[in-house]
């Protein structure tokens, strides 16, 4: 089942003690019915924030439309954009760009391309948006302030 393969491969990247070493190449899985990895890693950080920031709703768009909704009662400074097709089978791995009111940037696809899109995105907004960006979690703020 996807949910025992999903299982699978977070214990392998625990066992390898970090997700870089342990991350497959951008395509690579068993079948296509299974996520790739980067699927997998989306899937946690979106999660993860969303616990705290609505972040899929507020700093998430695809297509040329802005997010769905409004953060603090103010439209986003900043988002991340799908530049991927999502629904195309078998789905390719996400890839994000970074939309602000001043630039769209272009970020490489990969695995880690949701990583690096965050940090961007979390750059803009503790420049343009101090409010937006004391929302989010004080460990993921620490790690941009400290890189």
């Amino acid at each position: 089942s996807q949910r025992t393969y999903v299982l699978g491969r977070l214990e392998e990247w625990r066992s390898r003690g970090s997700v870089a070493t342990a991350i497959r190449h951008e395509g690579r899985r068993p079948n296509d019915m299974m996520p790739t990895d980067a699927h997998i890693l989306e899937n946690l950080v979106v999660k993860m924030l969303d616990h705290t920031v609505d972040f899929s709703n507020c700093f998430l768009a695809s297509g040329q439309s802005p997010p769905s909704k409004k953060h603090l009662g103010q439209p986003a400074v900043a988002f991340l954009r799908q530049v991927t097709n999502q629904e195309l089978f078998p789905r390719p791995a996400p890839h994000y760009e970074v939309v602000s009111m001043q630039k769209v940037w272009k970020l490489r696809p990969g695995n880690q391309n949701i990583l690096e899109a965050l940090a961007l995105l979390l750059h803009c907004l503790r420049k343009q948006s101090p409010r937006s960006y004391q929302c989010f979690p004080k460990a993921v703020r620490d790690a941009i302030e400290q890189a």
